[in-house]
């Protein structure tokens, strides 16, 4: 009855979690493939409305976890050369021919990706993964590497106590009855 109960409990928060993150990651990729339209529609015609750097911005931040892309910038004429650092997530969009090329590569690199996500979290290994290291992914929510010595005691007495509540199931019980016992 015990392992009924785990189990309910194991399968309901899995589940929950791939609603959560098959939703999240469709509605990025449907986010930066508009994105990308958009971009290259205003490219050839600048009279549209221009594509959301905020969007741009946030989608970057989270595949990559900087805000910010500085690239070199070189401007003058043969006599005189002048270089400076450019922001290529801050300046999106831009008709910068010198960060034009790296918006787009940034673009496609980013449409594969959230594409590639979408399709993990549709693997059968990625959910046994995540049901074998539960205490891992509840320890990342709150913020504590899933490296530290924590996270591996939690995965450790995650699957220590069921095979103790198993073993010693009636024991366990009658413990407790002689304790509450009035």
């Amino acid at each position: 009855m015990i392992y009924l109960k785990l189990f309910l409990v194991l399968f309901f928060i899995t589940f929950i979690t791939f609603i959560y993150r098959y939703s999240q990651a469709k509605e990025n990729y449907n986010e930066i493939t508009k994105l990308k339209e958009e971009f290259i529609s205003w490219i050839q015609d600048t009279d549209l409305p221009k594509p959301s750097n905020a969007v741009f911005t946030r989608l970057y931040h989270q595949m990559y976890g900087t805000k910010e892309r500085s690239m070199r910038q070189y401007k003058g004429n043969s006599a005189l050369l002048v270089s400076e650092n450019i922001d290529v997530v801050g300046s999106f969009p831009t008709m910068n021919s010198q960060v034009l090329s790296q918006i787009l590569f940034i673009l496609d690199n980013m449409e594969s990706h959230y594409f590639d996500k979408l399709i993990e979290l549709k693997k059968k290994s990625y959910w046994i993964k995540f049901i074998i290291f539960i205490p891992s992914e509840i320890s990342s929510y709150l913020g504590i590497k899933t490296e530290s010595i924590f996270s591996k005691i939690m995965i450790f007495l995650y699957w220590l106590i069921p095979i103790i509540i198993g073993v010693f199931n009636s024991d366990i019980r009658d413990f407790f009855i002689d304790i509450f016992k009035v």
